[in-house]
Order: C-alpha cells, then structure tokens, then sequence
C-alpha cells in the first residue's frame, strides 16, 4: 500500500491531485510532492453503466476533502456509511483508492 502522492504548494499550503506544474490558487510554480493517508468523503455517487463492460454493482465514486488541505475523487471500495465517513487513501495500479 501506498499513500496518495499529492502536489503540495510551499507559498500559500495548497495541495491537490492530480499533480500539478503551478499551483491554480497563487500561481507559484515551485510545488513540491507530498504523501496524505486519509480523508473525509464529501460527495458520492455510484456508476452502474460503462460502454462495454459489466460493472456488477456498481464502482463507488467520491469527492474526498484531504487531510491537510485539497480535493481528490477516488474510487471506494464500498459505499460509503454517509458522507462525512472517514476513509484512508491508497494507490492501486496508478488510481486513487479510499477504504
């Protein structure tokens, strides 16, 4: 298990994913990385249909509000009790995961 990696700004302490080359709230081009292991959910939803494949029940989406600052949508690995649930954040072939 890997953290998620997140593009963090050292001028004014945004952080966000997907990376970023300058950061969309100052401007500063100097974004360092850094790691975030958990979040809270904000927003989810779930897709039932994709063109071509059989998704079963369903993969669970959410908007998650980062420790530290920022947004990311991950995929969950289940649904999530309501929002506001606590999640922690994984990396799984390369996309963000929260269980």
């Amino acid at each position: 298990m890997t953290d998620l990696s997140v593009s963090a700004c050292p001028a004014c302490g945004w952080q966000g994913f997907p990376a970023r080359v300058w950061c969309p709230c100052c401007g500063a081009t100097d974004l360092a990385s850094a790691t975030v292991g958990g979040g809270a959910v904000r927003q989810k939803t779930v897709v039932r249909h994709a063109v071509g494949r059989d998704l079963g029940d369903g993969v669970y989406l959410a908007t998650v509000a980062l420790d530290g600052g920022g947004i990311a949508v991950v995929r969950l690995e289940t649904e999530p009790d309501d929002v506001e649930a606590r999640v922690t954040l994984d990396v799984v072939d390369g996309a963000p995961v929260g269980r």
